[in-house]
């Protein structure tokens, strides 16, 4: 008992590089599960609410107990971030579930609340996040997943007072490996942005 103790432990303040566990540009509820650990990578261009313009992502995210999801971000331009997500209330598929979270520790740090709710192969997901860009603001999320493997769509929509962002993607999941074609469309100022993601997920 001790030493799965000091393995949650670890994997909450060892969780290595890559953003919570989400949509394109929004966290969900979901989380990796105790031992379970995801390698990413999203090439330059990203539209994620903490990357510079034109940055790039790489690390890993790790799951531990009770319902707990950590990691430690490195991103082009911006450097080492932060970011740690809880999720307490989860009553099974076909109800709601509820995390709260922060990325970007290390730098403005953004707070955030989300539900998601499983309806068969569709997730969809809401919430708000607060301390984005110079002005801080508050921003309303909104976003779904469709999950017919081994094609995974995903879609969502974050709006503030001067911020407004838009992402489709498309993704193949093969075994431990995932690709996915994403599109972010910055809606304040009418750029595009496409990236491409690689993940590779372990369970231990």
């Amino acid at each position: 008992m001790r030493y799965l103790l000091i393995l949650c432990l670890l994997s909450i303040s060892l969780a290595g590089l890559a953003i919570p566990t989400g949509l394109n540009l929004m966290p969900t509820a979901d989380v990796l599960t105790p031992g379970e650990s995801r390698l990413d990578y999203e090439s330059s261009g990203s539209g994620k609410l903490n990357v510079p313009p034109d940055g790039m992502i790489i690390g890993t995210e790790n799951g531990s107990l009770f319902g707990f999801e950590a990691g430690v971000d490195n991103i082009t331009d911006l450097g080492t971030v932060y970011n740690v997500k809880w999720r307490f209330l989860n009553s099974g598929e076909g109800t709601t579930q509820f995390a709260i979270g922060a990325q970007n520790f290390g730098e403005d740090a953004q707070y955030y609340g989300v539900l998601t709710r499983k309806l068969g192969r569709m997730k969809i997901s809401g919430g708000m996040i607060t301390g984005v860009g110079d002005a801080d603001e508050t921003l309303s999320m909104v976003g779904a997943r469709f999950d017919a493997r081994p094609l995974i769509l995903m879609a969502d929509h974050v709006q503030g007072d001067t911020i407004k962002r838009t992402a489709g993607s498309v993704g193949l999941s093969m075994s431990s490996f995932t690709i996915i074609g994403t599109a972010y469309d910055f809606g304040n100022d009418g750029s595009t942005e496409y990236t491409l993601t690689l993940s590779y997920g372990h369970q231990y």
